[in-house]
């Protein structure tokens, strides 16, 4: 039993101390003063839209014009609606080669490179389990493409208030403790059940009773003496 509880305790040790998320998401607008575009501003154009996550975004079809920006965290999500025309960017991400990114709408109705979008924005490209440190995300014209679009970037920040350290023993002792108590309480009712259960078969066993003299053994009486009982005969001549 012993050996039970302790596994036990050590079960509920690895469950209570495992880390605790401690991560906040930061979304950054086409329009924010952090994001640096290149050659100029001068060569993107904005447009608003109600399917944008920012309600409006920003494009462009100049090669060479770029959107970078710079953060801190474990994360990054690139948000953007869908076209019925081709557009797509290219992501790249601390000096990598960068990713080709589809914001094609293949199944509505192919219009000409022009007009709004036809599907609500949504991720189309992400990283995590990034270290915590300083990235850079920059976003282009891909090399077989037109038109590049920036609406919104999502980043997760890790705020180092995980709870790992002492302030969650106290809550990882009390847990274990607690759960300690409840399975030495099921244990305890368990075997005083069972003892109870044992005690009543016993008792019942040498509580039945005991029937004696089930057969009488037939007692001789001696034989009674009778008086003999002399008869005379007599003859008449």
């Amino acid at each position: 039993m012993t050996f039970y509880l302790l596994l036990s305790f050590l079960f509920l040790v690895v469950i209570f101390s495992s880390p605790v998320a401690a991560l906040q998401n930061l979304t950054i607008s086409w329009q924010n003063s952090s994001i640096v575009y290149q050659q100029n501003s001068s060569v993107w154009s904005s447009a608003p839209s109600s399917l944008d996550y920012s309600q409006s975004h920003t494009y462009t079809t100049t090669k060479g014009a770029s959107a970078s920006f710079q953060f801190t965290g474990v994360a990054i999500y690139y948000e953007a609606a869908s076209w019925p025309y081709p557009v797509s960017v290219n992501i790249s991400l601390d000096g990598d080669s960068g990713t080709f990114v589809d914001l094609r709408d293949y199944l509505s109705p192919q219009t000409p490179t022009t007009g709004s979008a036809s599907v609500s924005a949504s991720t189309h490209w992400y990283r995590t389990g990034l270290n915590n440190t300083s990235h850079t995300i920059v976003i282009s014209i891909p090399d077989n493409a037109t038109t590049a679009v920036v609406d919104a970037l999502i980043y997760s920040v890790d705020t180092g208030d995980s709870q790992t350290g002492s302030t969650i023993w106290p809550i990882i002792v009390g847990g274990a403790l607690g759960g300690l108590v409840l399975i030495g309480a099921i244990v305890a009712f368990i075997f005083l059940y069972r003892r109870r259960q044992k005690k009543k078969q016993e008792g019942a066993l040498w509580d039945a009773p005991v029937l004696e003299n089930l057969m009488t053994p037939l007692i001789s009486h001696p034989a009674e003496a009778f008086p003999l009982v002399s008869v005379r005969i007599q003859h008449c001549s």
